[in-house]
């Protein structure tokens, strides 16, 4: 059957596709340097799961979620300067920042994430505590960066091990928030990571996201054993982020 997907990511992405039934992972990340697309694809592939596999509750969060009135809202709003009365972020001691987003990475772990997992759900995170590390790093030394990642790695325990979509370009679709050589940086702190992850056995999958967008996504889907037909892709791969 012919399906069209419409996935909101600053502009609309549609994709027509054929859906054809294959078994969906229980735990997919998208993990990457700011405006590597992890959003764009991470909703893609929510919309995915949702048409071919209705029956299964699926969570898809941009990781910790900024839901209001969540422990996620807070530390997005601290770090983004739109708390009232709270200090600016560029005040805050980088590694004191970065550990805010842990706890309110333990909150989304306790209070969403595993409950998912106990209903026997799938879970797709637009970030992970990947992204705590690379960023601690720019601040810290390495065994210093995974002690903040020490306060969070044991609420993990006992849920699924996640397949890493790890995406890499050579350019940010987002240059307007991270310059080149930003970019640069945190990409090296993300090799790191993604080497230490593969090295403990958990699926890391590099995709190289610099050419179009139909080639990335199918690389997704046969990276996860998805079997599909991509037939159409709205916009030009030019307005994806």
């Amino acid at each position: 059957m012919h399906i069209l997907v419409e996935v909101s990511s600053g502009q609309c992405l549609r994709w027509l596709m054929t859906i054809v039934s294959s078994a969906v992972p229980r735990f997919v990340v998208f993990e990457g340097v700011d405006g590597t697309g992890k959003s764009t694809f991470a909703k893609a592939l929510a919309a995915y799961y949702r048409l071919h596999s209705p029956e299964t509750q699926v969570l898809a969060t941009a990781f910790p979620g900024a839901a209001p009135g969540t422990l996620g809202d807070l530390v997005y709003r601290l770090h983004h300067a739109h708390l009232g009365g709270a200090p600016k972020p560029s005040s805050i001691a980088g590694p004191a920042l970065q550990l805010l987003h842990v706890a309110a990475h333990v909150d989304a772990i306790m209070r969403e994430i595993a409950p998912v997992f106990a209903a026997s759900g799938s879970v797709i995170l637009d970030r992970y505590w990947w992204s705590t590390y690379a960023y601690v790093r720019r601040f810290v030394p390495v065994p210093t960066a995974w002690s903040v990642i020490g306060a969070e790695t044991p609420f993990w325990t006992g849920l699924p091990s996640p397949e890493v979509i790890y995406l890499r370009r050579y350019q940010s679709l987002k240059p307007e928030d991270l310059d080149h050589l930003e970019h640069v940086e945190i990409a090296g702190y993300y090799e790191e990571v993604a080497k230490a992850q593969q090295a403990a056995g958990i699926r890391v999958i590099t995709i190289d996201n610099d050419d179009g967008i139909e080639d990335t996504w199918e690389q997704i889907l046969d990276a996860l054993q998805l079997e599909h037909h991509l037939l159409h892709v709205l916009p030009d791969f030019d307005d994806h982020t």
